[in-house]
């Protein structure tokens, strides 16, 4: 996953907080939340624990990360909502449907975009729903990429249980040296997904006041359609996707060029 577009992207270069640091501290919230989540050398009770204790953090108005928090402009309940999605896929993880794929992606990315949005002053709805489908956009483009990682590495499934069903194949696929036959097509019907979700996050660099976060929109936007392109047509399964050095300087064109 590493090197993906990601929601946090969209906090690139934005002042948030009394210092105008918010934008790093939560970066490195998320990031710090990842590695607790996603150790592969951690078993899932080492995890949990982890994520556990950081939540305990989370909770108490005296410790250190709760006045960090409030420093920056940051809702402890939506910081808290990062942890508890994280620790909802410790031990594992099957999601059922696409409905509720999209209500962990709230949590597990949601919160950024909304604390985005409060440090840009913006409490327009259309705003908030663009916001919220960019992140969970770029959370199921992850997901997609990091299918079989995923599956391998941590007994989490990620994509429907019922794309499964419907397309008459096995979880255990993901573990298959290629993507082919159907479980192609239960990749490529969550890439339709997330085709519609960035249709509807297109009206968000328009919808920002701030100049920085409208940039920092615009590159996030344009990546997360350079990796829907790469994955539909690559093989997550055979190896890393990544997006190319081209892809990298049309998006940084894109950021400064509405």
């Amino acid at each position: 996953m590493t090197g993906l577009p990601a929601e946090t992207d969209l906090l690139a270069d934005s002042p948030g907080g009394a210092d105008g640091h918010g934008g790093a501290f939560l970066r490195a919230l998320v990031a710090e939340l990842d590695a607790l989540a996603d150790d592969p050398a951690a078993d899932p009770a080492r995890r949990r624990a982890g994520l556990e204790a950081r939540r305990a953090a989370l909770a108490d108005s005296g410790s250190d990360l709760s006045r960090d928090l409030a420093h920056h402009g940051i809702p402890p309940q939506q910081a808290d909502q990062l942890a508890q999605a994280r620790l909802h896929r410790a031990d594992g993880l099957r999601i059922a449907t696409w409905g509720e794929l999209l209500a962990h992606a709230g949590y597990a990315a949601g919160p950024v975009g909304r604390i985005l949005l409060s440090w840009d002053g913006n409490g327009d709805p259309a705003a908030a729903r663009a916001a919220d489908a960019l992140c969970a956009a770029l959370f199921v483009l992850g997901r997609v990429a990091a299918a079989k990682t995923d599956y391998t590495g941590f007994d989490r499934v990620f994509l429907p249980q019922s794309y499964f069903r419907e397309a008459a194949v096995g979880v255990e696929r993901l573990a298959g040296a290629t993507a082919q036959g159907q479980i192609r097509a239960v990749l490529d019907r969550a890439l339709d997904g997330a085709d519609r979700l960035l249709a509807e996050a297109a009206p968000l660099p328009r919808l920002l006041r701030g100049r920085a976060r409208r940039r920092a929109a615009r590159r996030t936007l344009c990546a997360a359609r350079c990796l829907a392109r790469r994955v539909r047509a690559g093989d997550p399964f055979a190896g890393p996707i990544t997006l190319t050095r081209w892809d990298r300087l049309r998006c940084a064109v894109a950021a400064v060029l509405p």
